[in-house]
């Protein structure tokens, strides 16, 4: 059985919507400082992966510091259209 517009359903509806908004309102160089090594690659071989510094790069190119995001990963350039994409996908998708 599949419950349309409840309540949690528009509560999620509304964070979906808020999220680029959340990602503007913290600072770019939120996860910058971060001491955590969180990718297995790295962790078990010492040498990064192709998707390390993913997250930092897409923060600094959302806050429109291209340089630094470049910098970070320069496969910024092909993830992050490709994350606007979907997100405006999954939000039409949403609200329609």
């Amino acid at each position: 059985m599949v419950f349309k517009n409840t309540n949690i359903q528009k509560l999620g509806k509304v964070l979906w919507g808020l999220i680029p908004l959340v990602l503007w309102l913290l600072p770019a160089d939120f996860f910058d400082n971060s001491n955590w090594v969180l990718c297995i690659h790295k962790r078990l071989f010492g040498v990064e992966c192709p998707g390390c510094g993913m997250t930092r790069a897409v923060m600094h190119l959302h806050h429109f510091d291209f340089e630094k995001a470049i910098d970070f990963n320069r496969a910024v350039l092909i993830v992050y259209p490709i994350l606007g994409f979907l997100w405006f996908k999954l939000t039409y998708k949403f609200f329609s």
